[in-house]
């Protein structure tokens, strides 16, 4: 089910949002955000997050190996139930509710990182080991998909063309 949403989508946003409502069916997570991995930077850059509705974490960059985003892409294992203000600091406080914990799994190509598919709830102990796996089946699906829609999505590209004379 969740599959079919994810492989449909035509760009990047479409499925991380498809991937985003699967999940919001089977945990208390209230925002979940995918985190690019740039390679030249050494930086994963949070380039869609759904149910952020002020849009407060898209661009937020976290360093490989730091918070708990950068801890779960260096060590490509998923990290369950830390405190989210160990990942946004005093940022997860801005949300209403305030996120208090966070599921975080490693998103790869192969041997190559591409990035985390992060989740956030208002609850301490919001998540449970059987969800990890639930996350890591809809990471894996995510990233098959990712593979191949643009980064840009296609109604916010623009397009010059050359002056006719």
């Amino acid at each position: 089910m969740y599959g079919r949403a994810i492989a449909d989508s035509n760009t990047a946003s479409e499925a991380v949002d498809a991937a985003s409502q699967c999940l919001r069916n089977l945990c208390a997570a209230t925002v979940f955000a995918f985190f690019r991995y740039d390679r030249n930077r050494d930086l994963l850059t949070c380039q869609y997050a759904s149910g952020d509705k002020d849009a407060m974490l898209t661009g937020l960059s976290i360093a490989m190996g730091t918070r708990v985003t950068g801890w779960t892409a260096a060590t490509r294992r998923p990290s369950i139930n830390a405190n989210a203000a160990l990942d946004l600091a005093n940022l997860a406080d801005f949300f209403d509710p305030p996120l208090r914990s966070v599921l975080c799994v490693p998103m790869t190509d192969g041997d190559q990182v591409i990035g985390v598919f992060t989740a956030y709830s208002h609850k301490s102990e919001g998540f449970s080991e059987s969800q990890t796996y639930a996350f890591e089946q809809i990471a894996a699906a995510l990233s098959r998909r990712l593979r191949l829609v643009s980064e840009v999505d296609p109604s916010r590209q623009l397009v010059f063309h050359p002056r006719s004379r």
